[in-house]
Formats: structure tokens, sequence, C-alpha cells
């Protein structure tokens, strides 16, 4: 095979599923265009207005016959897109030809088609983003979970739990995917409304305002959409529908690639391992490394997906009157791509989030922190004997300027630093600081602060409440969708 000589979308072949880069193909919306202009014969006739039954069955015979060359041919000459697929249809089903496109512009068949492959993307999203949050609550049920460095402005700051981070990142997920869902819930089809969305076509052909409105159920209903279509429309559906379509794609994008960025920071400093799939090369250069490629595609995509954002923002916001052309070229690469490439996030995330998990060196900057971490627990402890909260801030901030220069001391180095301190090592004239250390009893208080389980304050219980009442909820509700 060789390579191909005009430009190739990476979201044609390299991102997504198949099942996902098929809903958005030129076959899947080819044959869209046809299955809704047998819809729209198929509402005329349900409305009394004369149909042969015979065409509409040839018309629903050649949904998957558009002869592309004959097409591309076509519209060379009428530089309408979809004026070449009427006329090419029609030349497939001329008995049908009375009735192909009846009463309707161009973005019915446009935005009817997109409406259904919106909604079968969104399936495959929902399915998806819940398939990822299992994996994530069995990590929560069943994995052993280890104490880790808390970080704050990427610094140490209190300890945490691996089990933590993951309920962290699902509880982002599952929000995202409620948002998800919810446009899904509230997913709409444009149905008929003619150039403007007066139907004034339809009612000049059908006669009358309850026909109209027969004709509008009739293809609402055949199109899959039971009654849920918008009830009022310009040439198109609002564009604001897109725009919340794709907030929403971009939120459980942005909730997926915050877990991936974590886990690439993580695996950068050693604290989690990665697993490698066999024959991947880690670098050109190095062979020695595994770079977290899965989760950098995922950080990358979500970029991608999000700007997709700004321009629906804008084609939205800029849809003048009716509608103007501007919407076109721009809803051609937005829609389909935000799916692809959401597809593929979820599928890269799926994927990756059972090959990591907390390394050795996980517990080893754990201890080498511990005497940081201590310093709160002191200033704890110095509330509870009497100072005030300000100058025990002040005194332990004092003390680790003293103490903590060497950021490898450990433990028991901080302990006995601090104890000579309290035997006259130290010479101030700064009465909080002396207070401090002369009530400090380092020695006991390091006892109970070294104590296995210590740092993890509520997280075990709030875990397994947040898996009983919320993730197992959640998962079984969309397990259906």
């Amino acid at each position: 095979m060789k390579p191909r000589t005009s430009y190739l979308s990476p979201f044609s072949e390299r991102y997504g599923s198949k099942e996902m880069r098929y809903i958005w193909s030129e076959a899947r919306r080819y044959a869209m265009y046809r299955e809704v202009w047998t819809y729209l014969a198929q509402a005329y006739k349900d409305a009394g207005y004369e149909v042969d039954e015979s065409a509409v069955n040839d018309m629903s015979d050649k949904w998957d016959s558009t002869n592309i060359e004959r097409l591309q041919k076509i519209e060379e000459v009428t530089k309408h897109d979809i004026a070449a697929h009427i006329e090419c249809f029609c030349e497939d089903v001329p008995l049908a030809s009375n009735i192909i496109h009846i009463g309707e512009t161009s973005q019915f068949v446009i935005d009817n088609s997109e409406a259904v492959m919106v909604k079968e993307s969104l399936f495959y999203i929902i399915r998806k983003a819940n398939k990822l949050l299992e994996m994530l609550t069995s990590i929560l049920k069943h994995a052993k979970d280890q104490r880790m460095v808390g970080y704050t402005h990427l610094q140490p700051a209190q300890i945490t739990t691996w089990k933590k981070r993951v309920a962290g990142w699902a509880q982002e997920i599952s929000m995202a995917l409620e948002g998800v869902a919810f446009r899904l819930d509230r997913h709409r089809t444009r149905g008929l409304g003619g150039a403007v969305g007066t139907n004034q076509a339809a009612l000049d052909l059908l006669g009358d305002i309850e026909s109209v409105g027969k004709a509008r159920s009739s293809f609402i209903n055949n199109l899959g959409f039971e009654g849920c279509g918008f009830k009022m429309v310009g040439q198109t559906y609002p564009r604001t529908h897109d725009s919340a379509l794709i907030a929403s794609l971009s939120v459980l994008a942005s909730a997926v690639s915050k877990m991936g960025m974590d886990i690439r920071f993580l695996c950068g400093m050693g604290q989690l391992a990665s697993q490698k799939e066999e024959g991947q090369v880690g670098s050109s250069a190095m062979p020695y490394k595994t770079n977290p490629i899965l989760w950098e595609k995922i950080n990358s995509l979500s970029r991608v997906l999000q700007s997709h954002l700004s321009s629906a923002l804008t084609t939205s916001s800029t849809q003048v009157l009716e509608r103007t052309l501007d919407d076109s070229a721009g809803r051609r690469a937005y829609l389909p791509e935000s799916f692809i490439a959401m597809d593929e996030i979820l599928d890269s995330a799926i994927k990756g989030i059972s090959t990591v998990s907390p390394s050795s060196k996980a517990e080893e900057d754990l201890q080498r922190s511990m005497p940081v971490f201590f310093l709160e627990f002191m200033m704890n402890k110095l509330i509870k004997s009497g100072m005030s909260r300000t100058e025990s801030h002040k005194a332990v901030t004092e003390i680790k300027d003293l103490v903590l220069r060497d950021s490898d001391m450990t433990m028991e180095e901080f302990v006995d630093k601090v104890e000579f301190l309290k035997k006259g090592g130290l010479s101030t004239t700064q009465e909080d600081l002396r207070i401090a250390i002369a009530n400090a009893e380092v020695a006991l208080w390091s006892e109970e602060f070294l104590q296995d389980n210590y740092g993890i304050g509520t997280v075990q219980t709030d875990v397994e409440i947040y898996i009983k009442e919320v993730l197992e909820p959640t998962i079984s509700h969309y397990r259906g969708v």
C-alpha cells in the first residue's frame, strides 16, 4: 500500500473506535440522508398526502446505494452537496422524485441526520465513561491501599492515599458523566420546518395545520425521537444545542485529562509504576524509557476537544436571524472530531488505568517527607496544650527554618534536633518559640505520629461511603444505557 497523496485527518483512522468512526463516516451519513428523506415521504403519506407506497419502499431499499462517482459529478455542476444528493437519489428512485425532499430545505436533512448520529455517539460515550467508573471502583474495592505524599502547589503537603486519589478521579468523572447523560436526556431533533421554520411549505402542500402536525409527529417518531423535536427552529435547530453538547464532552474530557495529568506527574516522580505493552518502544533515542504515552495522548486530545467548544460557542452566538452558512464548515469538523476524540480518550483511559499502581518509591518519598508532615501534627498538639493557633503556627514555622534545612532528614534526626533545642541548644529572644520548644513532647508525639495508619484521617470511611452511596448507584443506573 502506497502513502496517500492527500491529507488524511488523524480522526479518520488514528483515533477513535471503528464504531465511532463509522457513525461519522460518509457511508453512514449518506445512508442517513436517504433514511431521513424516506421518513419525510412516509410522514406526508401518514398525513394524507398522495404518496405511492411502492415509492417509499423503493426509497428504503436504496439507503446504502449512493453512487459516489455520480454524486461527485453532479456536485461539480451544482456546487451544492445536498442538491447533488437529491438528484442522485431521484435517479436511483425515479418513482419518488416528486416526494424526495418535499417542503424542506437542505438543513432539514443535515440536522435530522446528525441528530441521530449524535444520539448514537452519546450512547457510546456514556457506556464507555461508565466502564471507566467500573474500573476505578474495582481499584477502590480490591486494590491494596497505600499511603502517599499529598501535594499542593506541587509541594509536599500532607499524607494521602492511593485510593483517596482514585476516588477523587472517579468523583470528577462521575459528575461529568451525569452532564453528558443530561444532554442525552435533553437531546432533540430538528423535525420539519421548511426554509425558516414556519412550515409554510408543508401547510401549502398538506392543506391544514392538523395535517402538518400529523406529518411532524410521524417524522420525529419514525426517526427514533418519540416526540422529542425542537418546538422552535429556524432554518436549523438552535446551534446552542451543539455548544451544550460539546461543553458536556469537554467537561468529561477535562475530568479524564486531570486524572491523566496526575498519573503523568506521579510516574515522572517514580511514585507510580506504569507497565509497557509488549513490543512498545519507549523512545527512539532512549531505549530504557517507559513514557506515559496513553495519558499524554489523553491530555492532548482533551485540549483539541476543548478548542472545538470555542468554535461551537462562536458559531451559536453568530448565527444571524434564521441562519447563516458560516456554521457549516466548522460543524463538519467539530461535531465528528469532538465525539471521536472523546471516544479515544475514554478507550485510552480504560486501557491505561489497569496498568498503573504505586511503586516502592512512593513509600520512600513518603518517609522522606514525614518530618515536614510532623510539623502540622506538632502545631495541633501545641494548640491543644494551650497556645493560640497564631502563636503555634509561627513557632512551628520557625522550628522548620531552624531544623529542617536538610530535605533528606529522617524523623529520628528531626526528633534529635528538636530535643537538642529543648535541652538548651536554642538561642532566641522569641517568646513564642521558647514556649513551643519547652512544651514540645517531640519524642512522645513522634511515636503517635509514626503509627502505620496515621495521616489518612477519615479516608477509609469516606471512600467506602462514596462507593456505596454514589459510585455503585451511578454505575448501575448507566449500565443499561
